[in-house]
């Protein structure tokens, strides 16, 4: 089974489109060949991941083109790549072909992206909200183990990437 994760959101504009590019070019900046995917019939983030990867990045739409095709699209464009990176669509539970509905699809892990300006303790409860709300379960075992403080207040939550925050990377 190929390698790879789903970028998804709590919303449209969260931040998932510049985190899946960075992520993506740091990726093939370590000398990895990297797959990019696009979740829905967008082109536009697609262009951008063909820019950054150098490979044509698939759109992956439950709706249009059905899992069968789904699964065998992400398979067949992921065998000769190191990772397979997929930019979700919208929120992640948004529509009944969801972000969400993809990761179950294909078993891969999710990682969450959340704006969380303004906040503190309160992107801790959302990101347990998402984590708990369907019995789809794409965070656990995730790739990334950076995680919060043992028994700390995010202790509940699952592995985490440190948060980005205007100007760098900080410390979780």
């Amino acid at each position: 089974m190929p390698n790879g994760f789903i970028i998804a959101g709590t919303h449209s504009g969260c931040g998932k489109t510049t985190i899946t590019l960075g992520l993506m070019a740091a990726l093939k900046k370590r000398g990895l060949k990297v797959q990019p995917f696009k979740a829905g019939p967008d082109f536009i983030d697609s262009g951008l991941h063909r820019i950054i990867t150098g490979r044509p990045s698939r759109n992956l739409d439950i709706w249009m083109c059905g899992e069968d095709y789904v699964k065998e699209c992400f398979h067949k464009y992921s065998t000769d790549a190191d990772i397979a990176i997929i930019e979700g669509a919208m929120g992640m539970y948004d529509g009944e072909y969801s972000t969400a509905k993809l990761a179950g699809l294909l078993n891969l892990p999710v990682i969450l992206v959340v704006d969380a300006y303004g906040m503190a303790e309160s992107a801790g409860a959302i990101v347990r909200g998402f984590v708990s709300y369907s019995p789809i379960h794409p965070f656990t075992d995730s790739p990334i183990h950076l995680s919060s403080t043992p028994g700390g207040p995010l202790s509940f939550l699952p592995p985490l990437l440190p948060p980005l925050v205007r100007g760098g990377i900080g410390g979780v």
